[in-house]
């Protein structure tokens, strides 16, 4: 196993924050972007990036586990799969990211909030265990059931 490093740095807009990033690749080719509390695109970087591998004094002696409102979504859209049985009968093979806003199983979640139970899950967690799914499921049914 090695590790690799993506050598890239983008400047952006003042209102961008960390958490609104999103990157996707293809091969070498990458598109970085960002989107608003409208649903808004701001396209920060489109182009090629290169990897290269790292060397014994480049690896980190660190490693960092980031959670995000972007792991309560996709969360969030498992346990609704799973509640809806008849959505998940007819929709075997699906694209979260491609789906129509208006074909989606029925929410259970209220996705304003899903900022306000990141920030409690990180006040509130138990640091002997970390965090989990389980914690994650915990503060979804705790401050986001609709």
């Amino acid at each position: 196993m090695k590790t690799l490093q993506l050598l890239l740095e983008i400047t952006v807009p003042d209102q961008v924050t960390p958490e609104m990033i999103e990157v996707e690749s293809f091969m070498q080719d990458f598109l970085i972007c960002a989107t608003d509390e409208n649903a808004h695109r701001i396209d920060l970087f489109e182009g090629r990036a290169w990897l290269r591998e790292c060397s014994e004094k480049d690896k980190p002696s660190v490693i960092f586990i980031i959670w995000g409102v972007d792991d309560f979504k996709s969360r969030a859209f498992e346990k609704e799969v799973d509640n809806d049985e008849e959505w998940a009968a007819n929709h075997q093979d699906y694209d979260i990211d491609l789906l129509d806003p208006a074909d989606q199983p029925k929410r259970i979640y209220d996705r304003s909030k899903f900022s306000l139970a990141l920030e409690r899950m990180e006040h509130h967690h138990d640091c002997n265990n970390g965090i989990t799914w389980d914690t994650i499921d915990y503060h979804l049914d705790e401050y986001c059931l609709l």
